[in-house]
């Protein structure tokens, strides 16, 4: 049996079941049409034979199944984005830059370099020669300087107007359905060119 949930662990769900052996998570990311990725989860009591037939099953669907090792709130792909949603808040509350304009910083950067191969190959291919231990060695010690002055705003009343205000400016005037079709014809684009080198 297979859970869409975000929230839920599969042990948690599996704990009345009367075959706790059958139940995984199977979470798709947004928007699922589009996205090839699906994190399976197993529970604590979930059957290697389950975790393989859900694999089987997502990989007919031609999406990307990817076997979590352990459960965690959240997932992997929902707190990677979590993460880097919070700092982008702080930038923006902080007046650092606008809601339009950080958006065009993560697609004409970080967004693009890790559509092309994730932060670790990333970052492991900044290390030049010495590859990812030597990117940690000279450049590690700034980058967790950073770590400590990363902000942790909340989603307050005031906060909520305030992006709500930016975003209603920036993508207001622009139909839901013109943004989602461009949307939808860029990630097709870049899915295009990720499958040319397979």
């Amino acid at each position: 049996m297979l859970s869409s949930s975000s929230g839920l662990k599969a042990s948690d769900i599996a704990e009345k079941m009367e075959n706790p052996e059958h139940m995984l998570i199977g979470h798709p990311f947004n928007p699922p049409h589009l996205v090839p990725l699906v994190e399976i989860v197993p529970g604590k009591n979930t059957a290697s034979s389950a975790v393989e037939k859900a694999v089987a099953f997502y990989e007919a669907l031609g999406k990307h199944p990817l076997v979590l090792k352990k459960e965690i709130p959240g997932f992997v792909a929902n707190r990677l984005q979590s993460a880097l949603f919070r700092e982008a808040i702080h930038l923006v509350l902080e007046g650092v830059v606008s809601i339009k304009d950080l958006d065009e910083i993560v697609t004409s950067s970080i967004g693009l370099r890790w559509a092309a191969g994730g932060p670790f190959l990333t970052f492991h291919l900044g290390g030049g020669k010495g590859g990812f231990p030597a990117f940690l060695k000279h450049l590690g010690p700034g980058m967790e300087a950073l770590w400590d002055n990363l902000g942790s705003p909340r989603l307050d009343e005031t906060t909520i107007q305030s992006l709500s205000e930016q975003a209603n400016s920036s993508f207001g005037n622009i139909s839901e359905k013109q943004l989602e079709e461009e949307r939808d014809r860029r990630q097709l684009s870049v899915l295009h060119a990720l499958n040319e080198k397979k």
